[in-house]
């Protein structure tokens, strides 16, 4: 790794360690694939592209919406959007928080290879 990479990384991690500093790494992949497809993401789509078990996909979307539990606050990067009408079909995508956060990435990794 070079000293670039190194820097750009520990950026990286610096932005997502604001939001909390034990951001963990499965969620911030599984944040960039939902970031990847501003239209909206399954789980089953999350957990095939990243080869992750169902459970840690469901676990790590969850997460980044308001409510990671019934009783405990999510991340708020994303919302849920309900696909069909008996609402058992959902996607997920940014929320404004969550594209606030992509632009800062944005603009670090463009600062970093400009």
């Amino acid at each position: 790794m070079n000293h670039l990479d190194y820097l750009t990384l520990t950026k990286l991690t610096e932005l997502f360690s604001e939001i909390d500093i034990r951001f963990p790494p499965r969620t911030m992949l599984v944040f960039y694939e939902i970031a990847r497809n501003p239209e909206g993401i399954t789980v089953s789509q999350i957990q095939q592209r990243l080869g992750l078990p169902q459970a840690t996909a469901s676990r790590n979307c969850r997460a980044l919406t308001k409510r990671k539990t019934p009783t405990a606050a999510g991340y708020d990067l994303c919302e849920v959007i309900l696909l069909d009408d008996d609402h058992r079909s959902k996607s997920y995508r940014l929320n404004d928080k969550g594209r606030a956060l992509i632009a800062k990435i944005e603009s670090t990794l463009n600062k970093r290879s400009g």
